[in-house]
Formats: structure tokens, C-alpha cells, sequence
């Protein structure tokens, strides 16, 4: 899988879609952490997260923060935590998936579909 430049860019500019996105990254197919933004580090658990994802499971869990699943389709997933701890979306890069973490201030609705148009575009440029 193709890692440059333009791809963390693009990582890095998704915190700038919406003040309330707090944390992205990038994982491969079995979870593993291509990249991510500064100030969120998933790597312990990405894996288990792509997992639940894949296996289409109620919850799914980021740095101890449990996220009861709205929507799960093979293209995005839409966690948020029922005690107002925020949202994730996982969103398909390809091969590959976005993970974003969102502030509990706004519905994850309101970045899904920015978030979820960058994610094509980061598909696409890693396939290229």
C-alpha cells in the first residue's frame, strides 16, 4: 500500500474540514496504522476496530471510549458513545479506512459526507 506525502496531507487537512474533527487516521485492511494525526494515537486499537467493523458488531472501542454502532455498511461506519464522549466515522479509502473522531458538540451527520469524500479521494490517490 502506497504511503506519500499528498496522503498525509490530505490526513492532516480533515481536521480543517470542521473544528469539532479532532482526530484522524489511516489504517490498512487489518487495522494497522498507516498514519494519523498528531494528537490521536489509535495504534493498539485499530486493529480490533477494523474487526468489529468487518464482522458488523454493535460496538466498537477507541482508547478505552466504547461506541455503540448506528450505522455499519462496508463504505463507513458511524459509532457514537452513548455517555457524550464524541463519535467515530470509519469511512473506505480503498483498501484502506479513515478513522475520524468527532467532537460529542456536533452529530457525526454533519462531517460524514466531507469526511467520507476525502476518504474516496485518499483511496484513490493510493491506488495510483
Amino acid at each position: 500500500m502506497i504511503m506519500n506525502d499528498q496522503v498525509v496531507q490530505m490526513l492532516e487537512k480533515m481536521l480543517d474540514i470542521n473544528e469539532n474533527i479532532y482526530g484522524v487516521a489511516l489504517v490498512d485492511g487489518k487495522g494497522k496504522v498507516l498514519a494519523q494525526t498528531a494528537n490521536w494515537d489509535i495504534r493498539k486499537d485499530s486493529p480490533g476496530f477494523v474487526a468489529a467493523w468487518n464482522a458488523n458488531q454493535g460496538s466498537v472501542s477507541l482508547l478505552g471510549i466504547r461506541y455503540v454502532v448506528v450505522e455499519n455498511t462496508p463504505e463507513r461506519l458511524i459509532g457514537t458513545n452513548a455517555t457524550g464522549k464524541g463519535h467515530v466515522i470509519g469511512a473506505s479509502a480503498g483498501p484502506a479506512k479513515v478513522i475520524v473522531y468527532i467532537n460529542p458538540a456536533i452529530g457525526p451527520t454533519v462531517v460524514l459526507n466531507d469526511v467520507y469524500m476525502d476518504a474516496m479521494r485518499i483511496g484513490k490517490l493510493m491506488a495510483s
